[in-house]
C-alpha cells in the first residue's frame, strides 16, 4: 500500500510557472527545445492521424469503436510514449509548453460554451433538465462521499482547504455521461432515435454544468504568503467577476473581428486562436481555469447571433475530435499509475456508483416524458459511460498545479472512464445470458408438463 501523501508538504507541488529552463543554456537549451518541439509534433501528428478517414474502417467493431471514439486508445498510446513507457515524451517537456496547452484547454472550453445558445437551451425538454439536475445532485452528494472516504486514506491534510480541488475534480468527473451513442447500436425505431437525441442533449447540458462547477471550485482555494492553501470567498468572488468580465469583453471584441473578417478559414483560425490565447493567458494569471473562462467566452459569442458567428461555430466544431484526441494523448503522458490500494478502491467505488445510480435516475426522470420512449433500449445504459469532459477537467487540474496527487487523480479519472466504457457491453451480455437462461427454463418446464 502506498503511504499517504502529506499535503502540508511543498515537495512536488510547485506551480507550473516555474519552468525547468533555469541553468540550461547554449547547446543544451537548443537540444532541449528541439526535443520539446519534436514531442509536440509527434503528439499532434498522432491526434490528426487518429481522426483520419483511413482509421474509420476499424470502428466497424463496436467495442473498438467505443474505445477509439472515447479517446482511450489515445490515452494508452500516450502512456506508452510517456515516462512510464518509452520515455519519448516526458511530463517535463509538456510543462515547458504549458501556455500552448492552456490554449488547447481554452479551445475545448469554447466548444463546450458554443452549445449554450439560448435557443438550444430553451428547446431542451423539461424532463432532460430534471434528469441532468438529479444526476448532478446525486453525484455531488454520493460521489463526494465516496471520494472523501477514499482520499482520507490516501493523503493526510492539515487543512480543509486541501480537499476542495481533489474532491471537486472527482465530483465533476462523475457528472454527466458520454454523448457518443453510435457504438451502442443503431436505433431503428422513431422512439429509439428520439431517445438518442435526449441522451445527447443531456450530455451537452451536463458538460456545461460540470465545467461551471469545476471552475467555481477551482477559484476558491489559493495560497497565502506562507504557501499554505486557504479558501477565501471574497478572493474567489473577485476572480469569478474578473473571469466574467474577461469573457464578456473578449466575446464582444471577437464578434466585431468576425464581422470584419471574410469567409477564409485562415482568417477565422487566426481570430479564434488569438481570442483563446488572450483569454487563456489572462485566466491563468488570475488563477482561473482556462477551460471555465473560455467556456464563458463561448457562451457570450454564441448568444450574440449573426450569420458569420454560426459559420464560425461550424468551423470551430470541426476541430473538436483532433483536440480531444490530443488531450487524451497528453493525459496518458501525465498520469501516474501508482494509485495504491485505496486508489483502486476509489475507482471501484466510483464505477459502482455509476452502475447503481445512473440508469435508474434516467428512467425516473424520463418516465413522465410526453413522447413515447422504448421500454428496452441499449441507450438506457448510455449514462454509465463517463463523459470525455472529465478527462479535460483532470488534465486542467494537473496543468494548474503539478503534483503527485493531481497526477494520480488523473489516473483515477482515466481508469474509471476506461472501465465505464465496458459497462454497457458487460451488462448487455449478462442480461442476454439471463434472458436465454430464463427462456431455456421455461422451455424445460413446458416440455416436462
Amino acid at each position: 500500500m502506498n503511504a499517504p501523501i502529506p499535503l502540508h508538504a511543498t515537495d512536488g507541488l510547485a506551480p507550473l510557472l516555474i519552468l525547468a529552463a533555469e541553468g540550461s543554456t547554449g547547446a543544451g537549451a537548443g537540444a532541449s527545445a528541439l526535443r520539446i518541439f519534436a514531442a509536440m509534433v509527434l503528439l499532434s501528428g498522432l491526434a490528426i492521424l487518429a481522426t483520419s478517414k483511413s482509421l474509420y474502417r476499424f470502428q466497424r467493431n463496436l467495442l473498438l469503436a467505443r474505445y477509439m471514439s472515447g479517446g482511450w486508445i489515445a490515452v494508452l498510446i500516450g502512456f506508452l510514449l510517456g515516462p512510464w513507457g518509452a520515455n519519448v515524451v516526458t511530463d517535463e517537456m509538456l510543462l515547458e509548453v504549458r501556455p500552448a496547452l492552456m490554449v488547447g484547454l481554452g479551445w475545448i472550453g469554447a466548444i463546450i460554451g458554443l452549445q449554450a445558445r439560448r435557443s438550444l437551451l430553451t428547446a431542451v425538454p423539461t424532463a432532460v433538465r430534471r434528469w441532468v439536475a438529479m444526476d448532478a445532485l446525486a453525484m455531488i452528494a454520493l460521489g463526494g462521499l465516496v471520494s472523501a472516504l477514499a482520499l482520507g486514506q490516501m493523503l493526510t491534510a492539515d487543512r480543509a482547504a486541501w480537499w476542495v480541488a481533489p474532491v471537486g475534480l472527482l465530483i465533476t468527473a462523475c457528472i454527466g455521461w458520454a454523448a457518443e451513442t453510435r457504438s451502442l447500436g443503431e436505433q431503428r425505431t422513431a422512439a429509439g432515435r428520439h431517445l438518442e437525441v435526449l441522451v445527447q442533449a443531456g450530455a451537452g447540458l451536463a458538460a456545461i454544468l460540470a465545467v461551471c462547477l469545476h471552475g467555481l471550485l477551482m477559484i476558491l482555494p489559493s495560497r497565502d504568503a506562507s504557501g499554505d492553501v486557504v479558501v477565501s470567498i471574497p478572493t474567489g468572488a473577485l476572480r469569478l467577476l474578473a473571469a466574467a468580465l474577461l469573457a464578456t469583453g473578449v466575446g464582444f471584441i471577437g464578434r466585431y473581428l468576425l464581422q470584419q473578417a471574410g469567409r477564409e478559414r485562415r482568417e477565422l483560425l487566426v481570430i479564434h486562436i488569438a481570442m483563446i490565447a488572450i483569454i487563456s493567458g489572462i485566466a491563468s494569471e488570475l488563477a482561473v481555469s482556462p477551460l471555465f473562462a473560455a467556456m464563458l467566452c463561448g457562451i457570450v459569442i454564441t448568444n450574440l447571433g449573426g450569420p458569420k458567428l454560426r459559420e464560425f461555430e461550424r468551423f470551430i466544431l470541426r476541430a473538436e475530435q483532433p483536440v480531444a484526441i490530443l488531450f487524451a494523448l497528453l493525459a496518458g503522458v501525465l498520469l501516474d499509475p501508482r494509485i495504491g490500494v485505496w486508489g483502486a478502491a476509489l475507482v471501484a467505488g466510483l464505477v459502482a456508483l455509476r452502475v447503481a445510480v445512473k440508469t435508474p435516475l434516467m428512467r425516473l426522470s424520463l418516465n413522465r416524458f410526453d413522447h413515447a420512449l422504448p421500454g428496452r433500449s441499449p441507450l438506457f445504459r448510455a449514462p454509465l459511460r463517463q463523459s470525455l469532459v472529465a478527462l479535460a477537467l483532470a488534465v486542467s487540474l494537473v496543468l494548474h498545479e503539478s503534483s503527485i496527487l493531481n497526477q494520480r487523480l488523473l489516473t483515477i479519472v482515466i481508469v474509471v472512464g476506461a472501465v465505464s466504457e465496458l459497462l454497457p457491453f458487460i451488462l448487455a451480455r449478462r442480461k442476454g445470458d439471463a434472458t436465454a437462461a430464463q427462456a431455456s427454463a421455461q422451455g424445460a418446464q413446458e416440455a416436462g408438463a
